[in-house]
């Protein structure tokens, strides 16, 4: 459906798939992924697993964040996903956790452009990430 997807597999590794992981879902056909955040999850002995992801954007697009002109410090790599206003979800950003500060201004760079944003609350974390909104403050 538009807002998830259900998945059967069969777990391969020691690591347990956990509520909350992001992942990345692509067709067989086409170069386009999804991103998602596994939401339900239901064991089936030795080692099937049936899992419910909700869709957060079919387009994510990989930007660059990066400190304001004069400022120190890093890029940090982010996600940008669109609105999917047939979901009511507005667009926003996944970004290490470590690279979010509400209200920080910072540079957004994607595709040769770039834009001035206020990081917000965040909307959700995870065990490595936050999903946040932002406010355009500039183009350029």
């Amino acid at each position: 459906s538009l807002s998830g997807y259900g998945v059967t597999f069969t777990r391969n590794s020691k690591e347990p798939l956990k509520i909350g992981t992001l992942v990345g879902l692509k067709a067989a056909i086409g170069k386009s992924f999804a991103i998602g955040i596994v939401r339900r999850i239901s064991n089936e002995p030795p080692r099937k697993v049936h899992a419910g992801i909700q869709t957060l954007s079919q387009t994510a697009i990989v930007v660059e964040l990066h400190p304001l002109p004069g400022e120190q410090g890093a890029p940090s790599p982010a996600i940008y996903l669109p609105d999917l206003p047939k979901l009511q979800l507005g667009r926003s950003l996944l970004l290490l956790t470590t690279a979010h500060t509400p209200a920080r201004l910072v540079q957004l760079k994607a595709q040769g452009k770039t834009y001035t944003i206020r990081l917000q609350a965040a909307v959700e974390r995870g065990p490595d990430y936050v999903q946040t909104g932002f406010d355009v403050v500039a183009k350029g």
